[in-house]
């Protein structure tokens, strides 16, 4: 959502928003290196995204009055659900782990090919061949 703010030219508060994502992570890291150790630089960067995440939903509702739509929805909750076989996959032994998420990333890759094919009405290059 962030590149919302890129594409539009607001740069100055896609910069504040950056700012504030790198501070606080480095502020949760700092403050709970002692207690932690270097399990909090996982902790932190997890707790960060949720704030990211809250902080630029707020700012590009604000801007583009942005509401969920039942496919936004939808590829939110796949996802999650990736993220989630990924996680679990962790426990498994052997290369289980890297063949589910070469899975997980090659059909998500061919979902965002499609997607975009039947967004632009055909494959990018093949319009830049005809005006060549």
């Amino acid at each position: 959502m962030g590149f919302v703010l890129l594409a539009q030219g607001r740069s100055r508060l896609f910069l504040i928003t950056e700012l504030s994502w790198n501070l606080m992570y480095l502020g949760l890291v700092w403050g709970g290196l002692p207690v932690w150790n270097l399990r909090m630089t996982g902790i932190a960067y997890f707790l960060t995204h949720i704030f990211y995440f809250f902080l630029l939903w707020t700012i590009i509702f604000r801007v583009n009055r942005f509401c969920w739509r039942k496919t936004n929805l939808i590829l939110l909750a796949v996802l999650l659900s990736c993220a989630a076989i990924i996680s679990w996959a962790r426990l498994f032994p052997g290369i289980v782990p890297l063949v589910l998420g070469l899975a997980l990333t090659l059909a998500m890759g061919i979902y965002s090919c499609l997607r975009i094919y039947r967004l632009l009405g055909g494959w990018p290059w093949k319009y830049l061949k005809k005006r060549l």
